[in-house]
């Protein structure tokens, strides 16, 4: 199996940020905080207002709230604004549901492997090596740059195409990223080829970038979401990544994203934003074939 056919997965949200917020939502004072702030964004006091409670409760609340980024908060002079976050409310769900994606993509891909699947004598056998569990990857790691965090942030969104090595159009198609919530994470030949990587669910500039991965390219039920989270560090930038896929992974598929990640922000994005050298683009890696 080909990277790109590998990476280009359907998303599912990280883990444990799907359970903070649920445990958010799990209280319904807290549920209709969220319900007045889709009006727009509001002062503390105002959302008090509704409430047969005491500001303090209400104070608790939103802090749950913020701790698990349904909300975010800002001050305009002496006043405090909440602001509705319904993007890690999305990943919730999403996540949730993709559970019961697996269950009926794996279930439908072994009809699909019983059905073509024959012994010499006619029966019909299951691959030994076909996936059917249900795994999860996490993986992390610090890469130190040598950039302010703005460069890095501007390396990563509006010149991926300098560094992002894989491709799925021969040729080297070019790739952008739309740096806004909702854009996309697009390669395209200009011909009406090529693929959409992902799409943009989080932008905090120029410290985060949250992207979510579309459904369609894996034979198999699999989710994935990466983030890059970017610290200060004297003159240099902590990129920390973190890629997390869930669904029907094979044993080698750790070691795989791993090497794949390692090369792309270890090597190229490094290599780009500290030397100005542009990778070679690999439209045919074998990383992950049997």
């Amino acid at each position: 199996m080909h990277w790109p056919d590998f990476y280009v997965t359907v998303w599912s949200h990280m883990v444990k940020k799907a359970q903070h917020t649920w445990q958010a939502l799990s209280d319904p004072t807290r549920r209709e905080l969220l319900d007045l702030l889709r009006k727009g964004p509001q002062t503390t006091g105002r959302l008090c207002e509704p409430f047969d409670v005491s500001r303090y409760a209400i104070m608790k609340h939103l802090a749950v709230l913020e701790r698990a980024e349904l909300i975010r908060v800002y001050r305009k002079g002496r006043q405090r604004f909440n602001e509705l976050n319904a993007a890690p409310l999305k990943s919730a769900v999403d996540a949730w549901i993709q559970h019961y994606k697996s269950f009926w993509g794996t279930n439908l891909q072994h009809l699909k492997q019983h059905i073509e699947c024959k012994t010499n004598s006619g029966e019909r056998r299951m691959p030994q090596d076909a996936a059917t569990d249900c795994g999860f990857i996490n993986i992390e790691m610090d890469i130190r740059i040598k950039a302010s965090p703005e460069r890095v942030f501007d390396a990563i969104t509006s010149e991926i195409d300098k560094w992002w090595a894989y491709r799925v159009c021969k040729g080297g198609a070019p790739m952008t990223l739309d740096a806004t919530p909702g854009g996309l994470f697009v390669e395209s030949d200009g011909k009406g080829n090529g693929l959409v990587w992902g799409r943009v669910l989080q932008i905090d500039r120029p410290n985060i970038i949250r992207i979510e991965e579309p459904m369609g390219n894996m034979p198999l039920p699999r989710s994935g979401a990466h983030i890059y989270k970017l610290t200060a560090d004297g003159d240099h930038t902590i990129v920390k990544l973190t890629c997390q896929q869930m669904g029907q992974l094979s044993d080698n598929d750790k070691a795989c994203l791993e090497s794949g990640w390692k090369e792309l922000i270890e090597t190229h994005l490094r290599k780009w934003i500290e030397d100005g050298v542009e990778c070679d683009k690999m439209v045919d890696d074998t990383c992950g074939d049997s």
